[in-house]
């Protein structure tokens, strides 16, 4: 990731609120509590960029994910107690913190307020990323630990958050395709009979 392509003019937002959350990335005109969470962050990012000669490199994208994974750790009293407790650890966390989802394969971005999404990045393609517990019968207050944590995007997060197992989405997904390939057949029938086609049909 370069600068060219996270990088919004201020003088092209339209309003001051835009001005605030998509101010020009890294955002490292000074140190901000609700943007880089931890003065040693703020300070551990500047130097990564500047060592880089003023570029965004993995370095400091990585120092993007301990912010992520600081706020999230931080944000809910359940998750501070096994935090505290030693079973929901940011060592741990950093080291899942894909780039991509591991379900959709969209690229992550893991900047927060100042360093939130861009419109650019939206173009580009990027999602926001999603602590989500892998066996929701755990309980919210027992179930954010390490062993079973993982990270994906807020949207597929979502698609799996009623499913208690994996197997519920294989049945899904099983009797959707089926489905759909029944549907299709009795549908070629139809045209059959009736002499028209997929394609007729759309453009009609």
């Amino acid at each position: 990731m370069n600068e060219e392509t996270t990088t919004v003019s201020v003088t092209d937002l339209s309003n001051e609120k835009e001005r605030k959350y998509y101010f020009n990335f890294p955002h490292l005109d000074g140190f901000e509590t609700d943007t880089w969470r931890l003065m040693d962050y703020f300070e551990e990012a500047k130097q990564c960029y500047e060592d880089a000669g003023e570029v965004v490199n993995e370095n400091m994208m990585e120092v993007l994910k301990k912010v992520w994974i600081n706020f999230n750790i931080s944000s809910n009293k359940h998750r501070v107690i096994n935090k505290n407790l030693g079973l929901l650890t940011p060592e741990f966390l950093l080291s899942i913190a894909t780039d991509k989802c591991k379900c959709c394969r969209k690229k992550l971005w893991y900047g927060r307020c100042h360093n939130g999404m861009t419109p650019k990045q939206k173009e580009d393609g990027y999602v926001e990323p999603s602590l989500d517990r892998m066996d929701n019968t755990i309980s919210k207050e027992g179930g954010y630990v390490d062993t079973n944590v993982w990270i994906v995007c807020k949207k597929c997060n979502t698609k799996k958050s009623d499913s208690v197992t994996p197997d519920e989405l294989y049945r899904i997904a099983d009797a959707w395709t089926n489905e759909s390939y029944q549907r299709k057949e009795l549908y070629e029938q139809y045209c059959k009979d009736n002499r028209t086609t997929l394609e007729q049909d759309m453009t009609s």
